[in-house]
């Protein structure tokens, strides 16, 4: 897979931090419309989706935009025009669809396109070229209003519509039980693990689906709906309300951590604990530096050598520095550098965690995965490296704290009391 990559749309950008409030307007006439869209603009909207078949005459739409575009100023805007085959006001013939599409491009006021996987792969692929020649992003998006399909599919979808050059990827079901929403959260959450390298877009509508639209920081989901008046998809909440919500998870998970610490000091056994306890999203660097280069760090270091592994360690320390809410358990060397030390120090809380080198010793010498202890599986060794990171250590940690004999539960407490979290 591809490295991940944030989209930037005017003054916004897509993909990183606490999901985005888009905001419909559903109105029915040119009036409705101008009106809606003044008042989005007094409400907390990070974007405005125009959907075009609420429209009486959605023919209209072409030389209404760019009047729209002017009330909304820099606001982004995503045009839609949803079909009744997936839950829009009025169905569409593909011929009309396509056209329709094409001349709202031309007057280059729309910011993003919603094209719906289903149009027909021969129509998707004009109107991604024709958006993209036109300096306009597409949102490639799929519903269904009648289940939550199975997590096989529901991947299958998104990452084709990844392979059909959407900018962006949007799935939205309809659960019939509890158990349907945590089935699209599983596919949301493996979506931003192991298959998703532009931003993407999942929601479970209805009242049972609510929580999804308030959790995409934890599942990778770039963008919420929140409604102004009219919910243009069931299960939408007030944008204020909304905007609250997302307000209070993100000051709880405004900043990142960062564990930093000698191999075995219990980073990766206290970062899980920690992402359990907080809901933060847990990163173990080495784990997505491996993901990241499609092989194991002792080959890295093998077939690269050390010093490309350390500059991999920090491009990946820059881009977690563009999100919030991490929970990042960082690889030994990483303070050593003091690149890497300001990047932390910049964007989150750097927490350093200590053992004797007898517990190191105990912790790791039957790991294969320790290239910089090849050959050198000892104390004695342990200990002289250890002294030689120590002042890097204590010189980058905002509050230090032991793992020697105490339980995993008591070293999050510490911790958490702490950071006062």
């Amino acid at each position: 897979m591809e490295r991940y990559r944030s989209i930037q749309v005017r003054q916004l950008t897509l993909g990183d931090g606490i999901p985005k409030i888009c905001v419909p307007i559903v109105a029915e006439t040119e009036e409705g419309v101008q009106k809606e869209a003044e008042r989005i603009c007094g409400l907390p909207a990070d974007l405005v989706e125009w959907r075009l078949d609420y429209l009486s005459d959605p023919s209209q739409a072409v030389e209404m935009l760019p009047k729209l575009r002017a009330v909304l100023g820099e606001l982004p805007l995503l045009v839609t025009f949803r079909t009744a085959s997936e839950g829009g006001e009025k169905e569409l013939e593909p011929e009309n669809y396509e056209r329709l599409y094409m001349q709202l491009l031309d007057t280059g006021c729309a910011d993003l396109l919603d094209v719906e996987l289903f149009a027909g792969e021969r129509t998707v692929r004009r109107l991604v070229e024709a958006a993209r020649e036109r300096g306009c992003l597409t949102v490639m998006s799929s519903h269904e209003f009648s289940h939550t399909p199975d997590e096989r599919q529901m991947l299958q979808r998104l990452c084709c519509m990844q392979a059909l050059g959407a900018d962006i990827t949007k799935l939205a079901v309809m659960p019939r039980s509890f158990e349907d929403v945590t089935r699209l959260l599983s596919v949301s959450a493996a979506m931003r693990e192991k298959y998703a390298d532009r931003p993407y877009i999942t929601m479970s509508m209805g009242e049972k689906g609510l929580a999804s639209r308030v959790c995409g920081a934890l599942t990778g989901s770039a963008v919420t709906f929140g409604s102004a008046s009219r919910a243009s998809a069931p299960g939408q909440m007030k944008a204020e309300d909304l905007a609250r919500v997302l307000t209070l998870m993100g000051s709880r998970r405004g900043k990142n951590i960062y564990l930093i610490g000698f191999m075995g000091t219990g980073k990766s056994t206290v970062s899980g604990a920690l992402a359990e306890r907080t809901g933060m999203r847990e990163i173990e660097m080495d784990e997505e530096i491996v993901r990241r280069e499609g092989k194991p760090i002792a080959e890295i270091f093998a077939d690269e050598g050390e010093a490309y592994f350390r500059t991999a360690e920090t491009a990946l320390l820059s881009d977690l520095g563009k999100q919030s809410g991490c929970l990042v358990s960082c690889g030994g060397g990483v303070p050593m550098r003091e690149e890497n030390v300001q990047l932390m120090k910049q964007t989150g809380h750097v927490v350093l965690l200590t053992a004797r080198p007898a517990t190191v010793l105990e912790r790791v010498k039957g790991s294969s995965e320790r290239p910089i202890l090849n050959g050198n599986m000892n104390e004695a060794y342990i200990r002289t490296l250890m002294e030689k990171r120590r002042e890097a250590y204590e010189r980058a940690a905002d509050i230090r704290v032991e793992t020697d004999h105490r339980s995993v539960a008591e070293i999050c407490g510490e911790i958490l009391e702490k950071l006062s979290l």
